[in-house]
């Protein structure tokens, strides 16, 4: 066939196409439906045949052409943003409890690889996270508001039941993140137990004064809370510090059984007060800014305490303590 033959046959099937245009339409569609079943069984086996190449060419396909499919899908997310989204949230809701089952246990299954992709893309994680934290904020409350808002009753009694479950685990949590804050925003808390201390000294005058019988009960009842605040006076008042917790002490005091290590007698038979806690130097003779170890202070009866005087420990005879931390 010549060049002459070949263009008049391509003019002749382009005016042909053109003309039966409906009918070939009309013709596929309908061969089309007439042999679905038969095409996609093909199509099927087919896929099942070449999966290998075709995992190859399509991966090879994504490498060559990437930026022109980010720029194809962007295109047609633009294009069908509200449908896409209305079939996404559609199908969502439909398949919810399919999804959380598939997603549980996919998350056990590569649980290792999760962590891993994590660590190694932290930093863009974040970024991305906190890109659509502030992009999405009145959705995100909103959405969690009502949300907190359907499920009250819930929240109550998982909390309920959590908090019982977890209790020393909380009550320990609770302790360290306090005593943290306390330690980073000291001076803060300082400054305003001070101005309130101020503003507030008629209003504590007068509790005092209202509840004398309570607050003498509770120190009959609690001598050691009284105690430990006179120690706390006492170090502060000469620049000392102290880096033991109370329950340091008290497991100190609890190893010695009730026997004074200095003098070999019960507590009750010489002190009304039972233990005494005597400093390693003295407080009277320590250097400014000295800090007291569980290891510097000594549970002793208040006589061997009085005894002792000031001294630096050197000439402390506790070798019946056994109970040190």
């Amino acid at each position: 066939m010549s060049k002459k033959q070949r263009e008049k046959k391509a003019v002749y099937d382009k005016k042909y196409r053109q003309e039966h245009k409906q009918e070939r339409i009309s013709y596929n569609k309908k061969y089309l439906q007439e042999h679905k079943q038969e095409r996609a069984a093909y199509h099927k086996k087919w896929h099942h045949e070449h999966i290998e190449e075709r995992e190859t060419y399509e991966k090879k396909y994504r490498q060559d052409h990437r930026e022109k499919i980010a720029a194809r899908g962007k295109k047609y997310y633009q294009d069908h943003k509200e449908e896409i989204l209305t079939q996404s949230k559609k199908y969502q809701q439909e398949h919810k409890e399919e999804r959380t089952a598939q997603s549980k246990k996919y998350r056990q299954e590569h649980k290792e690889e999760i962590a891993a992709y994590h660590q190694e893309h932290k930093e863009e994680i974040a970024a991305q996270s906190k890109k659509y934290r502030q992009e999405h904020k009145e959705e995100r409350t909103a959405k969690n508001k009502k949300w907190l808002h359907e499920h009250k009753e819930e929240r109550v009694v998982y909390k309920k039941k959590y908090r019982q479950e977890h209790k020393e685990e909380i009550a320990a949590y609770d302790k360290k993140r306090d005593k943290k804050y306390y330690q980073d925003h000291k001076e803060e808390i300082l400054n305003k137990v001070k101005i309130y201390s101020q503003e507030h000294k008629e209003e504590r005058v007068a509790y005092r004064q209202g509840h004398k019988e309570e607050i003498a009960k509770y120190r009959h009842d609690h001598p050691e809370a009284g105690r430990r605040i006179h120690h706390k006076r006492r170090l502060k008042e000469r620049q000392l510090l102290h880096s033991y917790t109370p329950k340091e002490w008290e497991d100190k005091v609890k190893a010695t059984n009730g026997i004074c290590p200095q003098c070999n007698r019960s507590y009750e038979n010489i002190h009304p007060f039972c233990v005494t806690l005597d400093h390693t130097p003295s407080v009277s003779v320590a250097p400014s800014g000295f800090c007291y170890t569980i290891n510097d202070v000594f549970p002793v009866c208040g006589s061997c305490n009085s005894s002792n005087g000031v001294h630096g420990g050197s000439d402390l005879c506790l070798d019946n303590f056994n109970g040190g931390v």
